[in-house]
């Protein structure tokens, strides 16, 4: 391996570990309550070298096992932010001019290849606090954008990897009456 793919690796291997920790820790419980069955990380119960080609070509973060339907694969995203901003977010373009998440999603829906059925997208204050929660078909989420129903957000330039997200809103999708599960602790009316 090359100084850079061993950097890269090693960051893939720290996100990756982050963000199923948070999931772990923070989610699992909650998720576990609407859907019945179990989740896995892939991490958990895949190999390193296999768990990173599904992340990397199809997205899949968690497994999603229901006895009597099936199993899933799930978009797990989980951002450490002082609020809740109720959104979805996919990456839209990068300034290295690499493969996005969008465009992997779109083009495994359009030609039939494997991609994540699900999308989680999760906040946790910088208490590591969780704030919110939802759930919904990837597939809702690219139609939304394909709909010009999002709006599109740049990171800064001081952070590292510059890129363009869309930023598809958990209350625009509820008016479009696309199916779409939202948690907020302590919310009695999850929706």
């Amino acid at each position: 391996m090359q100084r850079n793919e061993v950097a890269e690796s090693h960051d893939f291997a720290t996100q990756l570990k982050r963000s199923s920790t948070a999931f772990n820790d923070y989610f699992k419980d909650a998720v576990l309550e609407i859907f019945k069955g179990d989740f896995e990380v892939v991490e958990g119960v895949t190999k390193y070298k296999m768990a990173e080609t599904l992340d990397q070509l199809a997205g899949i973060d968690l497994w999603y096992f229901s006895t009597n339907r099936g199993v899933r694969g799930v978009a797990n995203r989980i951002q450490f932010q002082s609020k809740c901003w109720g959104t979805f977010t996919i990456r839209k373009s990068r300034a290295s001019g690499a493969r996005t998440e969008y465009d992997k999603r779109k083009f495994a829906i359009e030609n039939d290849w494997l991609y994540p059925v699900l999308t989680m997208q999760g906040y946790i204050n910088l208490q590591n606090k969780p704030l919110c929660f939802a759930i919904a078909k990837t597939e809702d989420i690219i139609w939304m954008i394909d709909n010009d129903l999002c709006s599109v957000n740049r990171t800064g330039k001081h952070q590292k990897g510059e890129a363009e997200f869309y930023v598809v809103r958990w209350d625009e999708m509820k008016k479009q009456g696309l199916s779409i599960y939202i948690h907020r602790p302590g919310d009695a009316h999850a929706t």
